[in-house]
Formats: structure tokens, sequence, C-alpha cells
């Protein structure tokens, strides 16, 4: 028998890996009389005092729009949804039958419930495609993936699994490292039981290759782990708001409130800025080191023609992030207050 070094999981001998960690180091155990702490599966053993401080910080550094966004977003929801359904009891009487039916009240109200039963099926529809997207993409990450171990860029896992502790989360969020063709982004998402971050290898490149740069990385995944912290990829989340989608002023603001929180998560998780992953973002993985930023913000934010102003609102209207120089003005301000929406 043997006990995880890092979880205090007991394990078998033949284990190689912890199954609730990942860890690969372990310390024996003679005999059958361990009495070592008693975890349940979804914890990573008592908080340290960093992660105490962390816990009590992290509910103010949610973005001042996102919650009541989220409840427009879920009226906006609810009001389609009861629109399907009453648009499927009524779309008899709308297409010049109801008087015929009218005369036989039983036919009418069969009718009309096999109505609102066609409605509700097109919702369950709507659900299980939503479902089965979440799971294709999770087949499709680790299909062509490299998931991120204690032997597979370790570096990368042992921040998975501090960040993990940090914030508490019921499960460590698996890490993938996915080729992406030049495109240097990160995101996350949800499956049953289970999370994961995906970083693109342009974006890891950073860390192993020319510029040994790991806070950077370790800064996106930390935004990253912000969304799972909020709950942004859960599926009872994105199915309250599922109908408001495409209500795009309400949703594009929405997200973009979503991200100024995950950027104040990943700031308090790092000790850093973030502003130089943020021109990682911008300038690409070989030339963000030349990118003064104070010089960055003042060629964009101190232009004062009308026409440039205008556009770049309606532009950052219709994003679902919000654009570089508003985000990373929201990181260098040292009020720490939410950043713009519009």
């Amino acid at each position: 028998m043997k006990i995880c070094k890092h979880c205090g999981m007991a394990l078998d001998d033949q284990t190689m890996f912890c199954p609730r960690c990942g860890s690969a180091s372990f310390r024996e155990v003679v005999g059958h009389g361990y009495a070592g702490p008693s975890l349940p599966n979804d914890s990573y053993g008592s908080p340290n005092p960093e992660a105490m401080y962390i816990q009590q910080k992290l509910k103010a550094l949610r973005h001042r729009a996102e919650l009541p966004l989220f409840g427009v977003m879920i009226g906006i929801s609810s009001l389609v949804l009861l629109f399907i359904l009453f648009r499927s009891s009524s779309i008899l009487d709308s297409s010049g039958y109801g008087g015929f039916f009218g005369a036989n009240p039983a036919l009418a109200l069969f009718l009309t419930v096999v109505g609102m039963m066609t409605g509700v099926v097109g919702i369950l529809y709507a659900v299980v495609s939503l479902i089965v997207s979440y799971y294709m993409l999770y087949a499709q990450t680790t299909s062509g993936a490299v998931q991120v171990t204690p032997v597979n860029f370790p570096e990368i896992y042992q921040k998975s699994v501090e960040y993990a502790q940090m914030l508490s989360l019921p499960y460590r969020p698996e890490v993938y490292i996915m080729q992406q063709n030049g495109v240097v982004n990160a995101f996350s998402a949800w499956m049953l039981k289970k999370r994961y971050v995906v970083l693109n290898a342009e974006l890891v490149d950073i860390a192993y290759m020319e510029n040994k740069d790991f806070s950077s990385v370790y800064f996106v995944m930390a935004h990253e782990y912000g969304h799972h912290y909020f709950n942004h990829t859960a599926l009872w989340r994105n199915l309250l708001i599922m109908y408001a989608e495409s209500f795009f002023p309400v949703s594009m603001a929405f997200s973009r409130a979503c991200e100024y929180s995950c950027d104040r998560v990943a700031q308090l998780l790092t000790h850093q800025s973030g502003a130089r992953a943020m021109m990682v973002l911008t300038a690409g993985r070989h030339l963000y080191k030349y990118v003064r930023t104070e010089d960055y913000l003042q060629n964009l934010l101190n232009r004062h023609r009308a026409d440039e102003e205008v556009f770049r609102w309606i532009y950052n209207f219709f994003s679902s992030h919000p654009i570089m120089p508003y985000r990373v003005q929201a990181l260098l301000d040292p009020s720490g207050k939410s950043g713009r929406i519009l």
C-alpha cells in the first residue's frame, strides 16, 4: 500500500499515477493500518494560508455588471421559452383552423397538447444538441492534443494543481496543449464531472522555447481557471441562457463582463498585472517582449478623432471579449475597478 504525497489518497501498490490529482509521487506504508487524512474524492487537501486569503478575495473580483446581465439573459431566455411553448400550442389557431376545431373542444384540447409537446420536443432537442456539442469538443480535444501530466510539461501541471487548490474547485481541470496553426489563444470547457482547459501550443512556446516566459502562460491558464471558478462553462448555466445567446447586445456584453472577471482572478492567482500576457495575444509570441505597454495604450486611447472612437466603440459593442486597449487599461488600473463594458 502507498500514499500519494500530494493529496494523501491511499493507493494500491500497482498504481502508477494518483487518480485524484495525477501525481506520481508516493510514500510507501507498511501494513494496512494507515490513518492518514480522510479526504473526499474532490478535495485537494487542507487549504494553505495563501489559498484562504484568495478565497476571501475572490467574490469581490466579479465584474459588477456580470450578475445583472446574467439575470437579464435568464429573463430573455425564459420569455423565448414561453413563446415557443405558447406558439406551439396555438399554431393551429394562427393557421386559420381555429373556428373548425373550436366546434370540437376535445379535439381542440388534444391538438393544443400535441402542439405543446412539439414545443417541448424542440426544446429537448436543443438541450441534447448542446450537450452533444460539449462532448464532441472534448473528443476533438483529446484526439488532437497532449494532456499536461506530471511527466509531460510538469511545470504547467504543478501550477494547474496549485490553482485548483487555491480556487477550491470541485474537480481539478485537465489541461491540454493543442497546435492551432499559429493562433495564440486558450479556452476552457465543461463535461460531466470534468473540467478542462486547452492552451494552444503557440502560447506554450513562449515558456519552453525562446523566451522561457512561464509567467505569461500561467496568467492565461489562471484566466481560464477563472471561468471554471465562476461556472461560466457549466452546463446548467448555459442552459439557463441558451435562448438569449442570439440577442447579441446583451449576450456580448455579458461575455465581456465574464472576461473581465476572469482577468481579475488571474491577477490574484499569479501576482502579476497580466499586461504582458495580453501583449502575447496582441503582438504574437515572438515580438511581444518588445512592446512597451504604456506607449501601446497612449497611441490607441489618446486619439480624439470622433470617427475612430465611434467605430472602436461599435466594434467593442459586438465583440465577445473586451477590445485589447480596454482590457489592458483595466488590468493596469491600480484601483482594480471593473473594466469598460461599452
